[in-house]
């Protein structure tokens, strides 16, 4: 049997108690040394895998350049968390784009820091799997892009907002927000952002591009994040085509994903008078939607069916709720992905270590310096595994299913729902700062500006949000979901309604 090296050290009689008390179990004293004297044999058995080389299909390329942080004058928005170039195969179709990737995403040799401070100068030696796939179609990766502080917040990154391209005094969303606005300003042709509660569409609603969410399972979400959806976003829906061809053309992040022969690279989207759609009647008249809101979007449909779609009105009553139990799962999601050291225990993988190690030191050494909604769902979501023994997460994933089917059986005979991606345009800057901790915390309680977009994470049913409209000068989202696998559908009608009514996305940067 092989030493039991340093990395591995068997566990002290201290340990083992402390260890058990997590567990919620009072060892006797001889149960403890008994622990102890075993535990150095079990561990030999892990100090095997110390001997055996990691598996790894990936090239990494040598002389990276690990690129910049911008400044004010060159970042006016704080989009960037790393500008920087990384160059692909000489020939592919994505030759000649500029691509940017939120900074939940890794690129090998360039520094990924998650929005926070907390995790110091980490970088990757390996590449997320759509960033692979999106080097070998020949595209340049130009920048890491600033999303939320690990996601979870609205107010922005580390480093400050990320601000609205339309209006600086207004936020760009969260939390692929840096995604939408180099997007919008053009700075990239196509972003990569990543969406567990409607992190891709939101931003994109407010900022003013195209952002997709596709069917749970259809891109290889390895390496980013277990509660999230890999999308792209671009300002045209062909963009977001292109990406998501290159990205899904391999194997799905799920296996047993029932996937046979997707084919994105339709050439022309389908004639309005060959599409059907339904407005789902409970994404309009919510209580908070801001005015004009509601107006806009229904004023972009009618402009669709005065080129010839056929829309109906639609209900999903459980569209009431499903923002509501999308938000329980999240809620114990956070905090098990948190001490998880952000990477899960249940993924098929692949997993990366130094990734994991990089979150664990950072969590340990700096987490109070997490911003107070980071600290707070990982508290809360915790004290709810602990003390009610994850017993409402369960209970909201027992009805996923019935969600799902209530979705699918509205979908029957029309090709996609169609509401407004958020009910509230994009929200002012200084409209937080002065605000009770109290208040501020009661925003997560009601999610407002993400209710319409996360019951398509909690059923996995792929949905786009396209530009259609503005309201007090700020953009106004669309919404189309579809059926699960449907990804086709989806892209060909809102590509369809950016050819036949459109919306200008020309402004003042």
């Amino acid at each position: 049997m092989v030493d039991v090296p340093p990395s591995v050290r068997p566990p002290t009689a201290v340990e083992i108690r402390e260890s058990a008390r997590r567990h919620y179990l009072d060892l006797r004293d001889e149960e403890v040394n008994a622990f102890v004297g075993a535990a150095e044999k079990t561990l030999q058995l892990h100090a095997l895998l110390e001997e055996i080389p990691q598996p790894s299909d990936r090239t990494i390329l040598d002389g990276r350049d690990p690129g910049y942080v911008p400044g004010p004058d060159e970042d006016p928005h704080n989009a960037y968390a790393v500008k920087c170039e990384v160059s692909g195969a000489a020939q592919g179709p994505l030759t000649g784009y500029e691509i940017g990737v939120k900074d939940h995403i890794p690129v090998a040799g360039v520094p990924m820091r998650r929005g926070s401070n907390v995790f110091g100068e980490y970088v990757p030696s390996t590449d997320a799997t759509v960033v692979e796939r999106l080097l070998a179609a020949g595209g340049t990766i130009t920048a890491k892009l600033n999303p939320t502080e690990l996601g979870l917040t609205l107010l922005g990154a580390a480093s400050g907002p990320v601000t609205n391209p339309h209006d600086p005094e207004h936020f760009a969303g969260a939390s692929s927000a840096g995604a939408a606005v180099a997007v919008v300003t053009g700075d990239v042709d196509i972003a990569i952002g990543s969406d567990g509660g409607g992190s891709i569409r939101y931003p994109s609603a407010w900022s003013g591009c195209v952002g997709y969410n596709p069917t749970n399972g259809l891109l290889p979400g390895s390496r980013t994040s277990t509660l999230s959806n890999v999308g792209p976003m671009a300002r045209a829906v062909s963009d977001c085509r292109l990406a998501l061809e290159v990205m899904a053309d391999g194997a799905p992040a799920d296996p047993a994903a029932p996937i046979a022969d997707t084919d994105f690279s339709r050439p022309e989207p389908p004639s309005a008078e060959d599409i059907r759609i339904g407005m789902l009647t409970e994404g309009f008249g919510l209580e908070f939607t801001d005015a004009g809101v509601d107006e806009t979007v229904r004023g972009a449909i009618d402009a669709f069916a005065a080129a010839g779609a056929t829309v109906e009105s639609v209900s999903v009553p459980w569209h009431e709720r499903a923002p509501l139990i999308q938000q329980c799962i999240l809620l114990e999601g956070a905090a098990a992905s948190y001490t998880s050291e952000g990477a899960g225990h249940f993924s098929t993988g692949p997993y990366d270590i130094q990734a994991l190690e990089n979150f664990a030191q950072g969590r340990r050494a700096r987490g109070d310096d997490f911003p107070l909604q980071v600290k707070y769902a990982v508290v809360l979501g915790q004290y709810l595994a602990d003390e009610h023994f994850g017993r409402y997460h369960a209970m909201a994933q027992n009805l996923r299913p019935e969600i799902t089917e209530a979705y699918e059986q509205a979908l029957d005979g029309i090709d996609v729902l169609a509401l407004p991606t958020s009910a509230k345009i994009a929200q002012r800057v200084d409209a937080f700062a002065d605000q009770s901790l109290e208040s501020y915390l009661a925003q997560t309680n009601t999610p407002q500006r993400t209710f319409n977009t996360k019951p398509f994470n909690l059923t996995g049913q792929p949905a786009i949000s396209v530009p259609c409209g503005a309201v007090e000068g700020l953009p106004v989202g669309l919404m189309f979901a579809g059926g699960r696998w449907e990804d086709e559908t989806v892209l060909g009608v809102a590509e369809a309604f950016e050819r036949d009514v459109g919306w200008d996305l020309e402004h003042e940067t």
